[in-house]
């Protein structure tokens, strides 16, 4: 049943599809130059701010890639593939 509702999601436009990558492109590179920056100074605090910025980037990527919005389960375990039956 789970993966018979993940069918049903409906696909996002396609200005919702550049704004999704547009959001992925953000996060993706502010993340990315503030990490090595802020692990260089030490401050840790803001290279685990940076690491989850980079890790929405990604999920953000993925919602644009796929066209669709992610369920949790999809979110929080992107490696699982349900196989239908």
């Amino acid at each position: 049943m789970r993966a018979s509702h993940a069918r049903r999601r409906a696909a996002l436009k396609r200005q919702e599809r550049a704004l999704a990558a547009a959001l992925a492109a953000v996060f993706l590179g502010v993340g990315g130059l503030a990490l090595p920056l802020a692990l260089s100074e030490g401050a840790w605090a803001m290279a685990a701010v940076a690491a989850c910025g980079v890790l929405y980037g990604v999920a953000w990527a993925r919602v644009a890639w796929l066209g669709r919005r992610l369920s949790g389960r999809e979110l929080l375990v992107p490696w699982h593939v349900e196989r239908g039956g």
